[in-house]
């Protein structure tokens, strides 16, 4: 099973790869220091065109003052622990679809927005931000991945809405709560992680006993 994380970024300026991987890092060190994790967790990137599975090692490395996304259809990333194995995945996709939909090119937007979208302040004026930008991304973790994987795909997400002045959305997890933006996003998914009980409990866990041998 697969869970995803979505994000429509209201900016038109692009950040680069750096400033993603930095703020990412910083954000991750903090949810980690919350549960009273210290350790350094280096985040990486690898980009993969688009129809080329990840295991053909076929990637190359972005450079940090790259532009983040900056040929969505042409190439996918990787981004992953350095310290420690498994992946999340990183999409890039126009948010209109006047090609297979001319009759309702904003479906998606609608769709993201039309449950809980009346949470947000000023959302007229972010649907229409969102058209003007018309970027999609989603980050996605697939079944099978490491917990720890869990914690960083979500706080990926916030740093790629946060540098955006983005919206974060999901049809699979908390309606009542999502769509959001940062940082509220970032208290959400902390008190996700600190219930006494569940899955996302044991995502902490496994990661607290990854940073012993991190340091």
């Amino acid at each position: 099973m697969s869970t995803s994380f979505d994000v429509i970024p209201l900016t038109d300026e692009r950040p680069t790869f750096g400033a993603v991987a930095d703020l990412a890092h910083l954000r991750f060190r903090e949810f980690l220091s919350v549960f009273g994790i210290h350790a350094e967790f280096n985040i990486c990137f690898e980009a993969f065109k688009s129809g080329v599975s990840y295991d053909q090692k076929t990637s190359r490395t972005p450079s940090s003052n790259e532009s983040f996304g900056e040929n969505p259809e042409e190439e996918y990333l990787r981004v992953f622990l350095k310290e420690i194995d498994g992946s999340a995945f990183i999409y890039f996709d126009k948010l209109s679809d006047f090609e297979e939909t001319p009759q309702d090119p904003w479906w998606r937007l609608n769709l993201h927005l039309e449950d809980g979208g009346n949470k947000l302040p000023n959302l007229e004026q972010k649907k229409a931000k969102g058209k003007e930008v018309d970027r999609l991304w989603y980050i996605t973790r697939y079944g099978g991945s490491p917990k720890s994987i869990h914690l960083l795909y979500g706080v990926m997400a916030g740093a790629m809405a946060e540098l955006t002045n983005g919206i974060v959305t999901s049809s699979q997890w908390d309606m009542s709560k999502l769509p959001t933006t940062c940082p509220d996003f970032y208290q959400w998914y902390i008190a996700q992680h600190m219930r006494l009980g569940g899955w996302e409990k044991e995502c902490v866990e496994e990661i607290r006993k990854l940073a012993k041998t991190v340091g």
